[in-house]
């Protein structure tokens, strides 16, 4: 199981609880880093944020990323992303005020990843998953998978999976 942390709330108080219940070790971030080109405030539109632009904004995390091996982003919902995660992530929710339909980007990142909840332990991570919504670009949530915690896996176990929901017009 990843090491799951918010980037804004209701999420953060969700995911606070869920760790705290699962007795997991590392903090999780009531951080609001939003791209200054996305206002927290805006309301969604129809309109979606691009690939390339979610990709970019993960990018831009270089106190995060040490080092990027790979990384791809695939559009889909909060109920599709917990449903083909849940194998492997079972605390991951809709977040309380969401819509399961939702659309939302899921970055995936592989390399050498040392998530801003970790950052006093030292630990890295070897993959990273970033949630962003779909129609601001405002950053959702992250989770860091193992690396120096456990077994190695350099890629997100259900990231193949999720289906991607992207048709550029």
């Amino acid at each position: 199981m990843a090491t799951w942390r918010s980037r804004g709330a209701p999420l953060g108080l969700l995911l606070l609880l869920a760790l705290a219940a699962a007795g997991c070790g590392h903090g999780v971030s009531g951080h609001t880093a939003a791209s200054p080109r996305h206002s927290p405030s805006a309301a969604p539109t129809a309109t979606l944020v691009s690939r390339q632009e979610v990709l970019g904004d993960t990018t831009r995390l270089k106190a995060e990323l040490l080092q990027i091996n790979r990384m791809a982003a695939k559009l889909t919902t909060w109920s599709t992303l917990q449903t083909v995660a849940q194998p492997t992530e079972p605390d991951l929710h809709v977040p309380t005020g969401e819509t399961p339909t939702a659309e939302i980007w899921v970055v995936a990142v592989s390399g050498k990843i040392l998530p801003e909840f970790d950052v006093s332990n030292g630990v890295t991570f070897a993959w990273a998953v970033y949630l962003y919504d779909a129609h601001t670009g405002n950053p959702e949530s992250a989770l860091a998978g193992p690396g120096s915690l456990g077994p190695q896996t350099t890629w997100p176990p259900f990231f193949d999976a999720l289906p991607d929901l992207y048709s550029p017009s």
